[in-house]
């Protein structure tokens, strides 16, 4: 069997019972992103080297109920850039975030 076959698995978020995580997805540049309740709120996250940080921790949520299949809450407009959609106190708001300095607009 060649070795392309054979695929390495790691679990990187969610391994206790008290984290969820909701549409785990590459970016342009290869890195993996999520949103994850881990601090009571569903924020974006990456994964880096066993590492998961938030991309903006804000009170807000950025996830839809996961009964609701085929719902997304961010995308990438690029390596840099994400477009997304949260919610504050049940309002509905779109935006950007600047990946490296963690900038919401």
């Amino acid at each position: 069997m060649p070795m392309a076959a054979f695929r390495m698995q790691r679990l990187v978020a969610g391994e206790n019972n008290n984290e969820s995580i909701f549409q785990p997805q590459w970016s342009p540049d290869n890195q993996l992103y999520f949103v994850s309740d881990r601090n009571n709120w569903w924020n974006i996250y990456r994964a880096d080297n066993g590492v998961c940080t938030p991309i903006l921790e804000i009170a807000a949520e950025f996830a839809t109920p996961l009964w609701q299949f085929g719902m997304s809450t961010y995308d990438f407009i690029d390596a840099q850039t994400i477009g997304c959609l949260w919610t504050d106190k049940g309002i509905w708001h779109s935006g950007f975030i600047d990946i490296s300095s963690g900038q919401l607009s």
